[in-house]
């Protein structure tokens, strides 16, 4: 099962981004997401619905799923 919200190291390593990088992207997600008017948690450190985040980098879910072992619960 792939886990519901990603934060920024896990993305990294998924995506090939360094951590900042990462931590932009999320950030941008969550504003994106926030201005549709849903809700948006805010946590330390940062995270992001999973499947939104890579939906958003246009990247299939076995793909992803298949980049690394880090988004398995």
């Amino acid at each position: 099962m792939t886990k519901l919200f990603i934060n920024s190291v896990e993305l990294s390593k998924a995506v090939g981004v360094t951590k900042r990088q990462a931590s932009q992207l999320i950030n941008q997600v969550n504003e994106e997401l926030a201005s549709k008017g849903l809700y948006v948690f805010h946590t330390k450190p940062p995270k992001a619905p999973t499947k939104y985040v890579f939906e958003k980098l246009g990247i299939g879910e076995e793909e992803w799923k298949s980049s690394t072992g880090t988004l398995d619960r």
